[in-house]
């Protein structure tokens, strides 16, 4: 019997001023399915995510390339309290009127706490979970590249003190189950006055065990839906930031019997309208390995 708990830490934020082209950040993710026996796991989430953006009026254009590989750990206290900790390392690379920039930076250590429930019968397992916690600005928000300070949106960490939040259901038979999930982030301003976008994300997935041979192999498919608020400068909307994205999602999960899970994931956009239409958002994947305590 499994169950599926998952945190979507994804947010996709811009920032336009003066010449410079809109950028569009996007490090997320989910956890895969865990056994229900081993509550504790540590591990390692990559994924790649690009944006093209395009600034008509001043003839501008630019890809936006991210990288991310993220240390995940979990800890639970008497299968009821969950303590969650992760730190992602960033890679981004942007190729804007034929010049490219790039940096490898530490990002923003996010601490959660939280209530798991259960109910089980002959048949089926189903959990419900509530988490709490905060991002804290361990990454550079003020970083510069080629003698300019890259925007908001680009930048590794936020700078600020952010809360977070998610709820989670999950019910699980012998063959399929099902997941939804909603997550919050709730941001606050930085030193420079600024703050990101507050970020709201939905999903919902079926999960399928296609043979008995493989026990331990889930297919997985549906949908993810992010919308993120403008962004703010000292008090003031920015213009060209925030938006809605809706996504389809495919995935794979393969667990080894209490040790370890594999899986990989690919979001797909169905339809999306950020920084005014002005950035598209290109396919997102990720592969993610969790080793169980």
């Amino acid at each position: 019997m499994l169950r599926y708990v998952g945190f979507l830490l994804a947010f996709c934020v811009q920032y336009s001023q003066a010449c410079d082209i809109c950028g569009c950040s996007s490090f997320s993710g989910t956890i895969g399915l865990l056994p229900n026996s081993t509550p504790h796991f540590i591990g390692l989430r990559s994924s790649f995510s690009s944006f093209h953006s395009e600034i008509h009026e001043e003839g501008l254009s630019g890809t936006d390339y991210f990288w991310s590989q993220e240390i995940w750990g979990r800890y639970t206290i008497k299968n009821k309290w969950v303590f969650s900790v992760g730190l992602p390392f960033h890679s981004v690379r942007r190729v804007e009127s034929g010049q490219n920039s790039n940096y490898h930076q530490l990002g923003d250590l996010s601490l959660t706490f939280g209530r798991m429930f259960q109910w089980k019968n002959s048949s089926n397992l189903s959990s419900f979970l509530v988490n709490f916690g905060t991002k804290l600005p361990t990454g550079e928000y003020q970083l510069v590249k080629e003698g300019r300070t890259l925007p908001p949106g680009l930048q590794p960490g936020s700078g600020s003190f952010d809360f977070i939040g998610m709820v989670a259901y999950n019910r699980f038979s012998n063959k399929w189950g099902t997941g939804f999930e909603s997550s919050v982030k709730y941001s606050n301003s930085n030193d420079d006055h600024y703050r990101q976008g507050h970020r709201l994300t939905l999903s919902g997935k079926v999960y399928y065990k296609p043979t008995d041979r493989l026990n331990q192999l889930w297919c997985s498919l549906g949908f993810d839906i992010e919308s993120t608020t403008p962004d703010q400068k000292f008090g003031d909307q920015v213009v060209n930031t925030g938006g809605n994205i809706f996504m389809f999602h495919l995935g794979l999960n393969l667990l080894s019997g209490q040790s370890w899970n594999l899986s990989a994931n690919t979001q797909i956009p169905f339809y999306q309208n950020l920084n005014n239409n002005m950035t598209h958002a290109k396919s997102r994947f990720s592969i993610q390995f969790f080793y169980f305590l």
